[in-house]
């Protein structure tokens, strides 16, 4: 095929030649045995990227949002992570990202406290202000880090590939499974509303997002915990 240039742009000559696979949107998410083996593996290594992985699947939140936690935003007492206004990913057609309420389930609770201890312990740089700090700097973890540490899990135990976005699949899933409406885990996830109920909805769903999240948290503990 010939190569053609438009404006001084050589015109990829592959373009129109059909695709040999067909593309998918993802729709992995792991079941209660995959979330044990997976979590057993994450738990023997280091504080770090496989922490956050833990908490991507607690919480629900976007990988890329859990690796750039702040103890700042952490509020213990009322069981919460705030995360102000810009910090989330933009939502389509708005200018900023409104700010964004997680409830945090004891077991979140519990491995925040373990990270905080070993920040403190072993005296890494950034640990004043990131959850996961990079380790090399006082900058926090990257979203490539969380990638590969989950890759090392598949190779690990042998399992179907999954990345940290899809355990934010998993915990909407097995919230629903638990009964809780669909309405309260895309809250959760902090998924906008553009339908017309929605648009003049404004009740926040504190205390039924509190639920579902403490619902999980309690669940995750029994599939971890089971034999």
């Amino acid at each position: 095929a010939s190569i053609r240039r438009r404006a001084g742009v050589i015109q990829n000559p592959v373009k129109a030649l059909p695709r040999r696979f067909t593309e998918k949107a993802r729709d992995r998410a792991l079941d209660s045995e995959e979330i044990r083996l997976a979590w057993k593996d994450l738990g023997k290594r280091t504080v770090g990227a496989p922490t956050a992985i833990q908490l991507v699947l607690l919480t629900a939140q976007r990988p890329g949002e859990v690796s750039a936690m702040e103890w700042a935003h952490i509020d213990t007492d009322a069981k919460v992570w705030r995360m102000p206004e810009g910090y989330r990913k933009k939502p389509r057609g708005e200018d900023v990202a409104p700010p964004h309420d997680v409830a945090l389930s004891e077991l979140a609770l519990t491995l925040l406290s373990h990270i905080r201890k070993t920040n403190e312990k072993e005296k890494r740089a950034g640990r004043r202000k990131f959850v996961f700090p990079s380790g090399s700097d006082a900058g926090h973890l990257l979203y490539n880090g969380l990638s590969q540490s989950a890759q090392r899990v598949v190779a690990m135990v042998g399992m179907e590939r999954w990345t940290p976005h899809d355990l934010r699949r998993t915990a909407m899933t097995h919230m629903t499974r638990l009964g809780h409406p669909r309405l309260i885990v895309d809250k959760i996830l902090g998924h906008k509303d553009t339908s017309i109920a929605g648009i003049y909805d404004r009740h926040t769903y504190w205390d039924e997002r509190v639920a579902a999240v403490n619902d999980w948290g309690a669940e995750l503990k029994k599939i971890v915990e089971s034999a």
